[in-house]
Formats: structure tokens, sequence, C-alpha cells
């Protein structure tokens, strides 16, 4: 869940992993959704952003903070055991658990993200909000031009890594096995994988594309 602080506006997504190139992607849809980036953004100190943090002393994660960088955002911690400072996304998460998931019978991750989609535009910021007296989608007109505009090309957010095909030009990934040319056989390979489909290359060279 993402909340801009002065119009409520929310954006929803469900994912599977709490990784950082799923954390980074849901990033992206984000300010795709909104059509724009916020200045700066509140977080929990979560390992995916705070890699350790003694008083003031923040060490932030590398990744995420390539990440910032190409946004051009602001990254703000909440100090230690201060949910307050996140309350906006903490009452949204509520809101979300009551609303939305409660009592809902999930028969499909497609089902759930279409049904997301449908309640997050359709209710969520539609809905007069309990602080502001106004809807979300309303007071996001006020707030919609102040955000950094969106850069040309979005950051490649796919996870990386290197992997080996066997003699039966398979690579195991994730707990599958993904086929690659018969010539491919018995390689070092470079993958890169999203949410939804995997790529692998052989130097740069693309030499496999899968449904994940």
């Amino acid at each position: 869940v993402m909340v801009l602080s002065h119009s409520r506006m929310m954006y929803l997504e469900f994912t599977l992993s709490q990784r950082l190139p799923d954390f980074l992607a849901c990033h992206v849809n984000a300010f795709t959704f909104f059509g724009g980036v916020p200045r700066r953004i509140n977080y929990d100190n979560l390992r995916t952003v705070v890699m350790s943090r003694v008083g003031s002393d923040i060490r932030f994660h590398p990744g995420f903070m390539d990440f910032a960088g190409y946004y051009v955002f602001e990254p703000i911690p909440c100090n230690v055991r201060a949910g307050w400072e996140k309350g906006k996304v903490e009452r949204a998460i509520g809101y979300v658990r009551t609303a939305f998931l409660a009592g809902r019978a999930v028969t499909s991750w497609a089902v759930l993200e279409k049904d997301a989609r449908l309640w997050r535009d359709g209710e969520a910021n539609v809905r007069v909000h309990g602080t502001t007296r106004e809807r979300p989608q309303d007071r996001f007109e006020v707030e919609k031009p102040l955000l950094r505009p969106l850069p040309g090309a979005l950051y490649d957010t796919r996870a990386v890594e290197s992997v080996r095909s066997t003699r039966q030009a398979l690579i195991h990934f994730d707990g599958n096995r993904y086929s690659v040319p018969g010539r491919q056989a018995n390689k070092t390979l470079t993958l890169k994988a999203d949410a939804h489909e995997l790529v692998i290359y052989e130097g740069s060279e693309e030499r496999a594309r899968h449904t994940r």
C-alpha cells in the first residue's frame, strides 16, 4: 500500500514476496498509477530500505538508494517504535483488511488482483475519507501537479541471477525448472525475472523466455 499524504489517494497491490526486486516493482507500479513521484516517502525500518541503524546514523540499502536516485525522491525512515509517523499507511492497511479482505474467498491470484483494482478505484479512492471529509480522488486533482514527472524509461526492477544450465538444457530457479535451447546446455547464463516472466541471456543475447 502507498498513500499520498494530502489526498489520501491509495495504491494497492498484492505480492507473493517481500524481496527487493518485488518491492521496487511495486513502487514503479504505484508511481505509474499516480502519474508522478512524491518528493519524499516515509518508510518503516524494513531491511529492503534500511540495512542498519544506530541512533541517527542510518545505512540505506544500496540497491534501494540507486532506485531512489533514479526517481529522485528522498526516503524518510520513521523513528524506531514510532508507528504514528506512518499512520496514514497503517490505517489504510487496516481499511484494506476490514473493507476488502474480510470474509473474501480468494479463488485465484488473477481474481484477487482484478478485484483489488476494482475495489481500489471504485470504492477506496472515491469514498468520503474519514479524516479529510473529502474524496481522495477529488483532493488528488490538487496534489497530482506537485508530483515529480516520471522519467522517460521505467527502472528495471527484475531480479538478476547467474545460473548454470544442465546437460539436459534446463536451469533451476525459485523451485522450478525452465528450458533453454540445446546449444546453451551446460553453460553459465544470466537470468532476469519479474513477478510474471523470466528471460535467460547468454551475454547480451536473449536465449529463452518463459512465463514464471
